[in-house]
């Protein structure tokens, strides 16, 4: 049995190897001429009818001459397939390499050496849990305070806060904020002690000890204490697909979210319409995470090109709190840890969603500032190493694509393997089965006249 929508096709074996036939099927002069064929208005309605089918042309050699044409085609092919095997073995090392660069990161292995090198330089933990530099090697760690002009400071005198005090700094800012604008103030739960020893199913256990000096935050709690530095999109009929223009401020969509990068397709609307939609404005550096779809949350930064722009629904804007790093909470966003929590608590089974709650208890672990800095130098160091590596991958699949074309197309032109003149044509051949075909027609319609006279 086969569909209605396949054709079923037997070669006369005195004339055509089905193996040939089959191979020249392949080939991109077979496909341009069945694209020529097909009719229809649009991919989807595209339709190869069968009696068009039929009168696919074919380049025919001598029956013998097919049989060796097979031959060096799949011996060829078999030597690109194992290369091609290989290529696309090494492409899914990287991708499992990437995935062990973010987890060592996560568990504190990626800076280990750092750290030591701290310790060792002079720097000890004080009563107040604060890294103070006293070492005179006036070693530079990239420290970032918004509230200071200096964006690096030595290693000499510099303090360095631990991750459970620069949260608690995050959290009094926050509180002394709501005091001075009278507003009233929406609580942040920190992870309690239950929850982080507590096996959950929405950790897959309990979360991992961390190094010294780190601490564990939900997404919240790391976010900048300004109005809607956590908001998703506008839902039903504030943001309609009728509502895009051709040109004007962008809209965020799930599309252009990818895992950690930035995917550029356009959506506009007009800067009317945007005034509208404010609070849910995006700005350049900020974490666009994307609730919805396969593997949620992915999630990348938004890049200072984009200009005015809002997300869409379930697009969540996220903007770090200054005395953090947003990258490295976009590293975890995106790590396997983070995706398995997704898969745990995920609603919905068709299209797989996270509310804006789940996405708010994201867990972080947070690192003190400048390993924040360290680590994704360190991470970008290495993954650009796996970038430059898969673009010669694709780079080669799409020459080894290329070759077997450059194969195909010798064969179907007579230049693959070397021509026997005792081989008889194929016109031969072709000419005989057509004379054949109409003394059959003709038998049949002798046969079917007497049947039909005799009828009467």
């Amino acid at each position: 049995m086969i569909s209605g929508k396949m054709y079923r096709f037997r070669t006369r074996p005195e004339i055509a190897a089905s193996e040939f036939i089959e191979v020249y099927l392949q080939s991109r002069e077979a496909w341009d001429a069945i694209d020529k064929m097909k009719t229809g208005g649009s991919d989807s309605g595209l339709n190869l009818t069968h009696e068009r089918f039929k009168k696919l042309p074919i380049p025919l050699p001598p029956l013998p001459e097919q049989h060796r044409i097979v031959e060096k085609i799949e011996a060829l092919f078999s030597e690109l397939d194992k290369g091609v095997e290989q290529l696309k073995t090494a492409a899914q090392q990287l991708k499992v390499y990437r995935q062990s660069v973010l987890k060592w990161a996560f568990e504190g292995k990626l800076t280990a050496e750092w750290r030591r090198n701290v310790i060792l330089s002079g720097t000890k933990w004080s009563e107040e849990s604060e890294y103070r530099m006293v070492a005179e090697s006036g070693a530079s760690y990239g420290t970032k305070d918004e509230s200071d002009s200096s964006s690096r400071q030595t290693a000499t005198g510099l303090r360095m806060t631990s991750a459970r005090e620069l949260l608690d700094r995050i959290k009094q800012e926050r509180e002394a904020l709501a005091q001075t604008t009278g507003k009233r103030l929406k609580p942040i739960p920190p992870l309690t002690e239950k929850e982080l020893a507590e096996p959950a199913k929405q950790t897959a256990g309990r979360l991992p000890a961390l190094p010294v000096g780190w601490a564990w935050g939900t997404l919240e709690e790391l976010a900048a204490n300004e109005p809607n530095s956590i908001t998703d999109g506008p839902f039903g009929s504030n943001l309609k697909t009728s509502h895009y223009t051709n040109e004007g401020p962008r809209v965020v969509r799930l599309q252009n979210i990818g895992d950690g990068q930035f995917i550029d397709e356009d959506a506009h609307i007009s800067r009317e319409h945007f005034e509208k939609l404010k609070k849910h404005r995006v700005h350049s550096g900020d974490i666009v995470i994307a609730s919805l779809g396969s593997d949620p949350p992915r999630s990348c930064i938004v890049p200072e090109s984009l200009g005015l722009a809002i997300v869409k629904a379930d697009c969540i804007r996220f903007k770090a709190h200054p005395q953090l790093n947003a990258k490295w909470i976009n590293f975890v966003i995106n790590s396997e840890p983070t995706k398995k929590w997704g898969a745990d608590i995920v609603h919905g089974v068709g299209r797989p969603r996270l509310n804006l709650r789940n996405i708010k208890n994201i867990r972080i672990p947070v690192p003190s500032r400048p390993e924040q800095d360290f680590i994704v130098q360190e991470i970008e160091s290495r993954l650009s190493v796996c970038d430059k590596l898969e673009e010669t991958i694709a780079a080669s699949l799409q020459q080894a694509e290329a070759l077997r074309q450059s194969i195909l197309k010798k064969a179907f032109e007579g230049r693959l393997v070397e021509q026997d003149p005792n081989d008889p044509p194929a016109s031969q051949l072709l000419e005989q089965i057509k004379r054949q075909k109409q003394e059959d027609n003709t038998g049949i319609a002798k046969r079917t006249k007497k049947a039909t006279s005799a009828g009467r």
